[in-house]
């Protein structure tokens, strides 16, 4: 099943359509590749990193319905367990009491539309003239970073981030999975590279 459909000149809007994309983009999240986007402290000794702990944040409230789904208890546990794990199997450890760094993680949720012109369609010889046509796509995206910190001079030292269209009502199991591959992705390139 494909985006909607909109042709300018036979049909003003139809918004109602756009609600098809929400399916077409959750069968795309499972096999696309994720584009991360690295940043860090290119001074920061990250040889010497061998434990972690996690920065206390506070999680304040929820603007909106959505932003609570992401902050959930349940997320929070699964990106914490996740992220654990990548650490873990890179051979640092958790060291609550003096960790070389800490880590961080923020998500957010935000509003998509996805607009492609392909500009004029020719029609047949029978209606003639077709007009213009647009694929309209609206979804939500979903935004996680991790930040690591230096635990002596806290300073940021290391950031990953990524976004992706969200799946419209996944099972807990597959948004366990998926944050498994994101948090291992994001994580991959961990520590950076002296190149």
């Amino acid at each position: 099943m494909g985006p909607a459909r909109i042709y300018l000149g036979e049909v003003a809007m139809k918004a109602a359509g756009a609600v098809v994309v929400l399916g077409l983009m959750a069968s795309l999240v499972g096999c696309s590749s994720l584009n991360v986007h690295y940043d860090w402290d290119t001074r920061a000794e990250f040889g010497s990193y061998r434990s972690y702990d996690w920065l206390t944040q506070s999680s304040g409230n929820a603007r909106d319905a959505q932003e609570a789904m992401v902050r959930s208890d349940l997320i929070d546990q699964r990106i914490k367990r996740a992220v654990e794990s990548q650490l873990d199997a890179k051979g640092m450890r958790k060291d609550t009491e003096n960790p070389d760094f800490l880590v961080a993680y923020h998500t957010g949720v935000q509003e998509k539309v996805n607009v492609t012109d392909w500009g004029y369609r020719y029609g047949d010889a029978y209606w003639g003239w077709g007009g213009r046509q647009l694929d309209v796509q609206q979804y939500t995206e979903g935004t996680l970073i991790l930040d690591l910190v230096d635990a002596e001079t806290m300073d940021m030292v290391w950031r990953a981030s990524v976004s992706e269209a969200l799946e419209s009502n996944p099972s807990p199991d597959r948004v366990e999975r998926r944050i498994n591959e994101v948090v291992a992705e994001m994580l991959k390139a961990f520590p950076p590279s002296r190149k």
